[in-house]
């Protein structure tokens, strides 16, 4: 189990990923273990902030597909065939209905999530963030704040730039969007799901596990 200096160091270099040209990325990318190779990268074009996501992953040479806030189609012709065949890691900027349909079928295919951002509009025209996931990722809270409304954009960064030896944890509940009434229909995640090393169970939210 890596320990928190070591998470700590990768979220400082998610962070510096997300600030460096495309030439520079590569190269520290590689000399943290690389990043994770995604299978997609969707972003859900209902949204502004869905389209800014998709262009900043593009410009990041990432396989980007664009959705509406329907997934069954990517999951039926290409993310569901993909996974079949072997799992791989996807990444994007959805609603919420549509990431816990990922999160849960992911599971049958030996998928967890690696982390999730919750980007949640407030009152005042601001949008707070709120980051599940491993230890670094308060840092990235932090990113997305300073970003203001370029928030997407360095979202997309952080995605694409998820470093590959950052792993799914167990203990990362499916969402659930029971505990946000109304404003799980008004928020925006931004994700990354990757290939788990424990068995391939579902658990419910609260769950115990075994």
């Amino acid at each position: 189990m890596p320990s928190r200096r070591e998470f700590i160091q990768r979220g400082l270099a998610v962070s510096a990923l997300a600030a460096c040209p495309l030439a520079g990325r590569a190269a520290l990318a590689s000399s943290f273990g690389g990043s994770h190779r995604f299978f997609r990268v969707l972003f859900d074009t209902t949204f502004a902030e869905g389209a800014a996501f998709g262009a900043e992953a593009a410009n990041r040479d990432a396989p980007v597909h664009a959705i509406g806030s329907d997934v069954s189609n990517v999951w039926m012709n290409e993310i569901q065939p993909r996974w079949k065949r072997g799992p791989i890691a996807i990444a994007g900027l959805t609603g919420g209905a549509p990431l816990f349909c990922l999160e849960l079928l992911g599971r049958d295919y030996g998928m967890g999530v690696v982390y999730r951002a919750e980007h949640v509009p407030a009152g005042d025209g601001r949008v707070r963030h709120v980051v599940t996931g491993p230890d670094p990722l308060p840092e990235w809270e932090n990113r997305l704040t300073a970003a203001g409304n370029q928030w997407s954009a360095v979202a997309a960064a952080m995605a694409t730039s998820c470093p590959d030896d950052l792993q799914p944890e167990a203990k990362i509940d499916l969402l659930d969007l029971a505990k946000r009434p109304g404003a799980g229909e008004r928020s925006l995640f931004s994700w990354v799901i990757a290939p788990a090393r424990w068995a391939r169970v579902y658990y419910a939210p609260g769950q115990k596990r075994g």
